[in-house]
């Protein structure tokens, strides 16, 4: 059995995600597909449009087989943490011969280069993307121009592309664990990760959320993915979107506004410190984000961290699992009926306690890793409660909540 792994959230699962596992069966020849997706928070730093188990649904009848969550203490960090603790997950399930990421350049032998310089970061350019840093540039500006300075001006331009710089992070990840599963890249094609434009029936999941957001109406976005996704949206509860945490975000800045914010993951102490200066200025999450952003701290890193705020992600917890290999369990979503034969395959080679039902996962895990079980179940009843306060839509107890079953 052949088996390729995605790294995905689906936020939601549209048409460029079908194409992409229709491409990935090609190119690879798998039999299967294992996705690893983001549960009920994404790398982005905000809640998903839908909540995990439904997002998981809408994958397995677009051509995935088994869908695995990524922890929350990983969906939630940067794209280093994001790509190893996703790689981490997919390398632990040890029958993996393939990861598929989709990029914006598909040239395999640049990528490569790009991340094996970027794997063995020099003193001197650790130094200039300080000092670039500290001129005000953002992070992303400021290691592309250090890449171009001390590695290779003409592969520097494949670091502005943001499907090109998670590629990149895969392939950095894959030799950090020394990982014996082969990188495959796919062209993206029609819509860009964030563009705001429809290209021959395709958009981002940026603007299909943006287009639910503004219209209220499941509808306005019915031609943009596949029928089988339109009807996990059109069924669902209702959605969420980073200002619904608003509340709770303030919340948390009122009880913390004494002490600062640097125990809390992707909080770093400059963040810390522009939190701290303009606490008395919050209006909402999105609003406060715009205040806070400036030339050297991007939006998203900004609302990784209030999020990680909102959900109280200490760093000491989440350092903790990284030191022991980042991923001490396997959380499955869901899977499809006739797949049952990877589930086989995995059990064969995995080590590590694999969960199907949550409410028996604390008699298997040890620390750090049942703290970071338990982290993942306290969230996703973050989630609930935001989704039963905004559409009165009950609040199943993550500890019943069973992996779907297409």
């Amino acid at each position: 059995m052949k088996i390729a792994g995605i790294i995905a959230e689906y936020n939601p699962f549209h048409r460029g995600h079908e194409y992409h596992i229709r491409k990935t069966k090609e190119l690879t020849g798998a039999d299967r597909i294992v996705v690893v997706m983001s549960g009920d928070y994404v790398q982005r730093g905000e809640c998903a449009l839908l909540p995990k188990h439904l997002r998981a649904k809408a994958a397995l009848s677009g051509g995935a087989d088994l869908v695995l969550e990524l922890p929350v203490y990983y969906s939630l960090s940067s794209a280093e943490d994001f790509a190893r603790g996703a790689v981490a997950l997919l390398n632990s399930l040890g029958c993996v011969d393939h990861l598929s990421f989709g990029c914006d350049d598909a040239d395999m032998d640049a990528l490569e280069r790009a991340a094996e310089m970027l794997s063995k970061e020099t003193p001197a350019f650790k130094r200039t993307l300080r000092d670039l840093q500290r001129t005000g540039l953002s992070f992303p500006l400021a290691r592309e121009k250090a890449f171009a300075t001390h590695y290779d001006p003409g592969l520097a331009p494949l670091l502005k592309k943001p499907n090109n710089i998670l590629a990149i992070e895969y392939l950095k990840a894959l030799r950090f664990f020394k990982s014996s599963i082969t990188p495959t890249a796919v062209l993206r094609r029609f819509a860009g990760h964030d563009s705001t434009g429809i290209s021959e029936g395709h958009a981002s999941a940026l603007l299909i959320r943006k287009m639910i957001k503004d219209s209220g109406r499941v509808a306005a976005i019915h031609e943009l993915i596949p029928e089988y996704s339109y009807k996990v949206l059109k069924n669902a509860p209702g959605f969420l979107f980073p200002d619904d945490f608003s509340l709770l975000i303030h919340c948390r800045l009122m009880d913390k506004s004494q002490n600062g914010f640097e125990d809390i993951h992707a909080i770093p102490r400059h963040l810390s410190r522009h939190i701290m200066k303009s606490i008395n200025d919050y209006i909402s999450f999105d609003n406060y984000c715009d205040i806070i952003k400036s030339k050297n701290i991007a939006h998203s890193a900004i609302s990784r961290g209030l999020m990680s705020l909102a959900l109280d992600l200490k760093e000491s917890k989440i350092k903790k699992c990284i030191s022991q290999n980042y991923i001490g369990y396997i959380n499955i979503l869901g899977f499809r009926k006739e797949s049952s034969d990877l589930l086989s395959e995995i059990k064969n080679y995995c080590s590590l306690p694999i969960i199907a039902k949550p409410s028996r996962a604390q008699a298997v895990l040890e620390e750090p890793f049942s703290s970071a079980f338990a982290d993942d179940l306290r969230c996703s009843g973050i989630y609930g409660a935001h989704l039963l306060r905004k559409t009165g839509s009950p609040c199943r107890n993550p500890l019943t909540i069973s992996p779907v079953i297409v």
